[in-house]
C-alpha cells in the first residue's frame, strides 16, 4: 500500500473518531501535506464506507513588500506607478486650521495625517511583462509567504 494511502486512510479514521484530539490530527494532516507536496497534481482520494473522499493541497502565496527599500531601488516614475499611498487625516480641525494658512509645507500638516503606502502587485506585474521594472533589481524588497493548507472533500462528484 503507498505510504499517502496509508496516511490518507488514518486520517479518515482519526476524523470519524470522537476521541480524536487536535494534536492527532494536525499531526496526520502535516504527513498527508507532505505526501501531497510530492504529488504533481497535488490531489488524491479514497474509498471509505462506500463514499469518496477527495483531499487536495491548496498553496496561498501572501507578499510582503519592504517599501522603503523598493523606494531606494526604483526611479521616481516606477515609483508613482507601483506604490500606492492613502492618506488619512486623524485630526481634522488641526489640519483644517493648518490648511487655511497660506504656504503650507508638508512637515507643517504631517501630525495630522497618516500616510500608509502600498505596493500594487497587479501593477509590478504589469510593469515586469512590459520589460519596465527588473526583479532582480528588487529581488531584496519583498518576501513570499506560503501557507499550504488541505481541502478534504467527503463525496466526489
Amino acid at each position: 500500500m503507498l505510504k499517502i494511502a496509508l496516511i490518507a486512510k488514518n486520517y479518515v479514521i482519526l476524523l470519524k473518531n470522537k476521541n480524536k484530539t487536535e494534536k492527532e490530527i494536525e499531526e496526520l494532516k502535516k504527513e498527508l501535506i507532505s505526501e501531497l507536496k510530492k504529488r504533481s497534481d497535488k490531489k488524491y482520494s479514497i474509498l471509505s464506507d462506500a463514499n469518496v473522499i477527495s483531499f487536495r493541497l491548496i498553496t496561498r502565496n501572501n507578499i510582503l513588500y519592504d517599501i522603503d527599500k523598493m523606494k531606494k531601488k526604483l526611479t521616481k516614475k516606477q515609483r508613482k506607478q507601483l506604490i500606492t499611498k492613502n492618506v488619512k487625516v486623524v485630526d481634522y480641525e488641526g489640519f483644517a486650521e493648518i490648511m487655511k494658512k497660506h504656504g503650507v509645507r508638508f512637515e507643517e500638516i504631517r501630525d495630522y495625517i497618516k500616510v500608509e503606502e502600498k505596493v500594487s502587485t497587479e501593477k509590478l506585474k504589469n510593469m515586469f511583462d512590459a520589460g519596465e521594472i527588473d526583479l532582480q533589481k528588487i529581488s531584496d524588497c519583498y518576501e513570499i509567504i506560503s501557507s499550504d493548507y488541505l481541502k478534504t472533500v467527503g463525496i466526489d462528484e
